[in-house]
């Protein structure tokens, strides 16, 4: 994929079956992947890494989803990180929670490897372009 190139997923689940499917899939289109079982884990991963986007469980132990987009929204370079929430919570209201939060998109499990790799491209095409607006603005 020719977007793959640079770019670092965070994908943040407790269940290793569905880590292990979101993981390889993503891989397997050239992205490099890290990985997390708790919203805890997760936060202190992005302050190394500083990932490109972060695929998000809402249900775990330690820290949910939620309280990992809560820490997100507390400092300025990673509120901006493109999230999507991939959860089995497809409720309106969680729906509408997780947006107020900070979520970008929503995949709502079970979805299929096209339906993940899709939502990923849509969401860091978006980033590429809304950089390349930033870096020409600040040239100007």
């Amino acid at each position: 994929m020719e977007n793959a190139k640079g770019h670092t997923i965070l994908i943040v689940d407790d269940e290793p079956d569905i880590l292990e499917f979101l993981s390889y899939n993503i891989r397997k289109e050239g992205f490099k992947v890290y990985v997390a079982s708790n919203g805890q884990e997760a936060l202190r991963i992005v302050q190394q890494i500083n990932p490109s986007l972060i695929l998000l469980d809402v249900m775990m132990p330690v820290m949910d989803g939620y309280q990992v987009l809560l820490g997100l929204q507390e400092s300025s370079s990673t509120a901006q990180i493109p999230l999507i929430v991939a959860t089995a919570k497809t409720d309106r209201d969680s729906f509408r929670n997780g947006m107020k939060l900070g979520a970008d998109d929503f995949l709502p499990k079970p979805f299929t490897a096209q339906e993940l790799i899709d939502a990923v491209s849509t969401r860091l095409i978006k980033k590429d372009r809304s950089d390349r607006v930033t870096d020409e603005r600040v040239a100007e």
